[in-house]
């Protein structure tokens, strides 16, 4: 059984997620509500919870404001948004537990199920070191992942992600000075990466631009990035790859 406090500075959104987590699992305590950021403040200091239901925009401030004043946080935490699509990819890429606005069902189970395979406390702290990082920058390109990688959380600075390599249901990353094997798709990386500045050349193959060393016209065509790695260029995304190049 959960116990679980709701952040949320609107009466009836706080109703209807009690009441959506109620028709989940009834066993679940809401141990308090809390509608600004100095009242949550205020009830985390006096009671334990193992998840917090966050709103980010709260009336005189922000549900970050709340987390930056909480030492020694040990429960997870559920962000509940209705940001713009680049909030959504900063939430991606730190690989933190959120849910949009308006609720849906199928998408408060998914989170509760997310927080019951989650890693330990300290690695969803690290997490939100990189959300707060990827939120703060103004620039539209965000810069740090998070990805899993055996029993750990890797964290990286998207500038040094030199490609991506597709192995079945498996991505390789590729750093100059180390790789890392995660147990996810390449599809599940190229929407994300792709709108921060990386390029599918290939079925099998995202690369970062700024790695790129040359590029071999003859053959099918192939890219050369900094690290010799040779990465091929598929005929359909050679229009693309060139338009990027103001060929």
């Amino acid at each position: 059984m959960y116990k679980i406090g709701l952040v949320d500075d609107e009466h009836h959104a706080r109703e209807t997620l009690k009441a959506m987590l109620m028709r989940i699992d009834s066993s679940l305590e809401i141990v308090f509500e809390a509608q600004s950021p100095e009242e949550a403040i205020q009830k985390l200091g006096e009671n334990k919870i193992d998840i917090l239901f966050l709103d980010i925009h709260l009336k005189g401030g922000s549900g970050f404001q709340v987390l930056e004043r909480i030492p020694g946080r040990d429960f997870h935490v559920i962000f509940v948004t209705a940001y713009n699509q680049y909030a959504m990819d900063a939430f991606r890429f730190a690989a933190l537990h959120y849910i949009l606005k308006p609720l849906s069902m199928n998408d408060l189970v998914e989170s509760l199920q997310r927080v019951s395979k989650a890693g330990a406390i300290s690695e969803v702290s690290e997490q939100w070191s990189v959300l707060n990082t990827n939120m703060k920058e103004n620039e539209p390109r965000l810069k740090k992942i998070c990805i899993p990688h055996g029993n750990e959380m890797v964290f990286l600075k998207l500038s040094d992600v030199i490609r991506l390599e597709a192995s079945s249901n498996y991505t390789w990353f590729y750093l100059s000075d180390a790789k890392y094997l995660v147990s996810r798709t390449m599809k599940e990386y190229e929407d994300l990466l792709c709108r921060h500045g990386f390029i599918r050349v290939h079925q099998s193959h995202i690369i970062n631009p700024d790695f790129i060393s040359k590029y071999i016209k003859s053959g099918g065509g192939e890219i050369v990035m900094t690290d010799e790695s040779v990465v091929p260029l598929a005929r359909n995304r050679k229009s693309e790859f060139m338009k990027f190049l103001k060929f």
